[in-house]
């Protein structure tokens, strides 16, 4: 008798799953070596320092690369040196027992001295490789990549991969540095509107002192660059300011101050805390949360061949303490706080030019604003706007609107 087609069908795909099914192309987890995190330092002759921070399955693992110093960061370094990332990979294979694996990994982190020398082709190879994903974050260290790993010890008990993490997910608290991924950093580098930026992280002395940068008028807080910020305690490496490029090299380190500033010019500033001075007691402060109210408006204009733009920024706050009393929650008195924060950052973010237009690295992306000004692609290419954003006119103004008092309606001086 014969088979009905359809009973043939089901016969034909459950025989082939059956054929079909195995594992052996898989691996057990004690048979992978899982790459968390990976730093790039220059070496002599051209070559590659590569330090592979590898998770281990023990929170009291040697590192391996460091005479066996004990750790309570569950993981492991190993730095190769060789010409390239491949045969930095094959030369893991005959150090560490377990197939090596990069699809887990979270950070890409770059000395300072290879960043200057350029990325191109560290980049490429990054961006090509299947194993590699778009979201890995990059970071780029004052000092070398492999200090960066091994004196890395978080104050709390999280995984490496974890760690990584939670330092870009809360860089938005404050946007006192960037979290890009290599993806967006690559993309970058080869379009002909801005030029790309990453973290910026170094280690600490822990000293208590630091070397913090200027302080603008109106504002309390100085300027710091990761490396700088006076302390003591706490795990040796900080974020803390962005690193700019142009093209694949680096250029020149923004403050953390600066790179907030490019963070409200690229709409990623969610709030943040800032203390200004208070406007009728310049020795006094007021704590505010300030954030962005509304994505800003840039406008861009030909005059003469030169660029012009024109940025309108709107802010929201919050008080959170004034330290004199003053009433500034009502009236006059709140117009006055409002003009002293617009003040304050309208300034920095001047500084914020002047620091890139001096460096020529249009990290904000201006150049997009300036793309309808021609007919064709290959019009914009030839105007090389990436060279000529240091002759920009860049007019910046700032509006900030106090929504909120916190817990208290009225502010009224202490009696003595």
């Amino acid at each position: 008798m014969w088979l009905n087609p359809t009973r043939l069908i089901v016969i034909f795909l459950s025989a082939a799953s059956l054929l079909s099914a195995g594992c052996s192309g898989t691996r057990e987890l004690d048979e992978t070596a899982f790459v968390l995190a990976l730093g790039l330092d220059a070496a002599e002759g051209n070559q590659l320092k590569i330090s592979y921070q590898i998770g281990t399955t023990t929170s009291d693992s040697a590192d391996a690369s460091s005479g066996g110093q004990q750790s309570s960061f569950p993981a492991t370094v190993i730095s190769i040196t060789a010409p390239s990332l491949s045969e930095g990979r094959n030369l893991l294979g005959s150090i560490v027992a377990p197939a090596p694996n990069l699809s887990h990994m979270k950070l890409l982190v770059v000395s300072e001295e290879l960043a200057r020398k350029g990325l191109k082709d560290t980049l490429a190879t990054f961006m090509r490789f299947r194993e590699v994903r778009g979201s890995v974050y990059i970071v780029i260290v004052g000092g070398t990549a492999r200090d960066f790993l091994v004196n890395n010890n978080p104050l709390f008990s999280i995984t490496p991969a974890k760690y990584y993490e939670l330092m870009m997910k809360t860089a938005a608290e404050t946007s006192y540095y960037p979290r890009t991924q290599i993806h967006d950093f690559y993309q970058q580098l080869k379009n002909h509107s801005a030029q790309p930026y990453a973290a910026y992280a170094a280690l600490n002395p822990k000293t208590g002192e630091g070397t913090p940068g200027v302080k603008l008028p109106g504002e309390k807080m100085a300027e710091h660059k990761a490396g700088d910020i006076p302390r003591q305690g706490g795990n040796a490496l900080e974020f803390a300011g962005a690193a700019v490029f142009r093209g694949d090299k680096m250029v020149g380190v923004l403050t953390d101050h600066e790179a907030r500033a490019l963070a409200i010019l690229v709409n990623k500033y969610p709030r943040g805390f800032v203390t200004v001075s208070d406007p009728l007691e310049p020795e006094a402060i007021v704590n505010l949360i300030v954030g962005i109210a509304q994505k800003p408006e840039i406008t861009a204009e030909m005059k003469a061949g030169r660029p012009v733009f024109r940025i309108s920024i709107k802010l929201e706050g919050e008080i959170v303490a004034i330290a004199s009393g003053i009433n500034y929650e009502h009236g006059e008195y709140r117009r006055l706080l409002e003009q002293q924060i617009s003040k304050v950052y309208r300034e920095e973010i001047e500084k914020y030019f002047q620091v890139t237009q001096a460096l020529n690295s249009d990290a904000a992306g201006l150049g997009y604003r300036l793309r309808s000004f021609f007919v064709t692609k290959p019009e914009f290419t030839d105007f090389n706007w990436n060279e000529k954003y240091r002759e920009a006119d860049i007019h910046v103004d700032v509006k900030t609107e106090l929504r909120r008092s916190g817990l208290m309606q009225r502010t009224s001086p202490v009696v003595n």
